[in-house]
């Protein structure tokens, strides 16, 4: 977030004054609870075998450029649904430390306010970088200009 937000890593001279700005909050309801995200919500297996969805509300996911056109302002969540194979995932992991990894074939992206989907298996959910559950069914709705950020 604090990279997509123009954030720097140090701030010359001192200064304490900071650029306040308004962010969009995701909610993410599984296993009957509702779970807020800030960033970025991943379902995946173990070295993102079989189907993945990545739900982006910030441009970084780490070194990872996964919501190239994402922003936690814009009112939408960047979403990524597939799965590739261990060539294109290896491929894939390279380039998207620039945000060329898209589109490919395997892969189907949308821009949206809300998502829902089911998994035929349970899959792992990670909000924000940390592990919270196995889920089958997953919904995400966003709330726009719900927090204010001071950089």
């Amino acid at each position: 977030m604090f990279r997509t937000l123009g954030g720097q890593q140090s701030v010359a001279g001192g200064s304490t004054e900071g650029l306040a700005l308004p962010i969009d909050v995701a909610y993410a309801t599984f296993n009957s609870e509702e779970h807020l995200f800030v960033s970025h919500l991943v379902a995946r297996r173990r070295w993102w075998s079989g189907r993945f969805v990545v739900v982006m509300n910030a441009e970084w996911l780490g070194d990872l450029d996964l919501g190239v056109r994402s922003h936690p302002g814009d009112g939408l969540l960047d979403i990524t649904d597939g799965r590739l194979s261990l060539r294109d995932r290896f491929a894939a992991r390279r380039r998207a430390r620039t945000g060329t990894h898209l589109p490919h074939p395997s892969l189907r992206t949308s821009r949206v306010g809300s998502y829902q989907t089911t998994f035929d298996q349970p899959i792992t959910v990670y909000l924000d970088g940390v592990r919270h559950a196995k889920v089958r069914n997953l919904s995400v709705r966003l709330e726009t200009d719900f927090a204010l950020v001071v950089l």
